[in-house]
């Protein structure tokens, strides 16, 4: 007889770090999109200039959430 297995959550735990963790593709994709319209928009801003921008968004983000706090 085998042990069954208990059902997987498919949500998340809902805990501040967790909810950090899940927004950090979108926040990336938006600041990507912010990047590139300005680029389209003001010609000044080109995307060679402008991509540091998403390294400092992506350690602000990481930052967030080594300082969030987990639910056990």
């Amino acid at each position: 007889m085998s042990t069954p297995v208990p059902p997987v959550s498919p949500r998340p735990c809902g805990c501040l770090g967790c909810r950090m963790r899940h927004v950090t593709g979108p926040i990336m994709l938006i600041t990507l999109g912010v990047l590139l319209a300005l680029q389209t928009v003001w010609h000044r801003a080109s995307f060679g200039h402008t991509w540091p921008v998403i390294l400092i968004v992506l350690g602000v983000l990481k930052v967030m959430q080594y300082f969030t706090p987990h639910r056990p």
